[in-house]
């Protein structure tokens, strides 16, 4: 009797997983909107995650992702103010 692979149960899992977030955004998004469709998934989606992070001790991580977002808003403000310079 020719055996799945072990990781063929978690792959079914991540798929049904995926194919419901696309039916919860399609079924969401007629009756809350979109904004509030969107805003729930990466409500739903942080919270699952924080225990994970947490568990694994991955907030140094995060923090280091918090410092380039830091930079990016600065230097996208830099551009936002040659743009207007320039009238």
């Amino acid at each position: 009797m020719n055996r799945l692979p072990s990781w063929t149960g978690i792959f079914v899992v991540l798929a049904a997983i995926w194919g419901a977030s696309f039916l919860f955004m399609r079924l969401g998004a007629g009756e809350f909107g979109a904004l509030t469709t969107a805003f729930l998934r990466v409500t739903v989606a942080a919270l699952v995650m924080l225990p994970v992070v947490l568990y694994m001790k991955l907030w140094k991580d995060f923090k280091a992702a918090g410092h380039a977002i830091k930079y990016w808003r600065q230097s996208e403000a830099g551009r936002w103010e040659d743009q207007a310079a320039k009238g």
